[in-house]
């Protein structure tokens, strides 16, 4: 168990659909959560264009049979616990389709924190020493025991843009004239591959790494 993760931590965690409401709210502000190299116009854009996502995809996007039978079979609690950020358009991708494979089952609970905010509980949780998101931890929902976890992406698209995305977040804090030109390359790739997996890659591993 994470020392950091307890009981008073997740009683105050958002559900989603509040969390998708606090990112409409800012939006609406055009301000953004994260420390203060995510506040630029760059972030509220992606912050924007993220919430468009979410939007769609819980209006559109479904479960696969396969994996409505595999979440039925969840007899013990657990807790999904998700760290994102509202400028996160991975987690635009990818917290609607697990919001929904939570939704099926009264043994799933969902729930979001920030990654930027005390007690960065994400620093625990860092993927090759990065403090990728979006992270979802698996707890016994009540020892709060770690069983699993995943994210920041898909496996195939981790690799494939890993060693692309580290150098383009390293340009934009450098604040680098090249860096947005970059990275909109970087996120049209992203999207495409999005598109193309429709989500069956998100779901087989939420599948495979955070039921128990």
């Amino acid at each position: 168990m994470s020392p950091l993760i307890t009981h008073e931590l997740l009683k105050n965690a958002m559900s989603y659909p509040s969390y998708v409401e606090m990112v409409r709210d800012f939006c609406a502000r055009r301000e953004t959560t994260g420390s203060e190299e995510f506040r630029g116009e760059f972030w509220v854009n992606m912050m924007i264009d993220s919430l468009a996502r979410i939007d769609k995809s819980l209006q559109s996007a479904t479960l696969y049979e396969e994996t409505l039978q595999a979440l039925a079979k969840q007899e013990m609690p657990i807790t999904w616990l998700a760290i994102t950020e509202t400028w996160c358009i991975d987690s635009a991708h990818s917290l609607p389709i697990v919001y929904k494979m939570s939704e099926t089952n009264p043994n799933i609970d969902m729930k979001i924190i920030l990654r930027d905010e005390p007690p960065r509980v994400i620093d625990n949780f860092l993927t090759r020493g990065s403090r990728s998101i979006p992270k979802i931890i698996c707890l016994d929902a009540e020892s709060l025991v770690v069983l699993g976890t995943w994210g920041p992406r898909p496996i195939e698209l981790q690799v494939k843009m890993m060693l692309r995305t580290r150098a383009v977040n390293k340009l934009l804090r450098k604040d680098d004239s090249t860096a947005e030109d970059r990275a909109q390359e970087i996120l049209t790739i992203i999207k495409e591959w999005y598109k193309g997996d429709n989500t069956e890659s998100i779901q087989a591993e939420v599948i495979q790494n955070l039921m128990y």
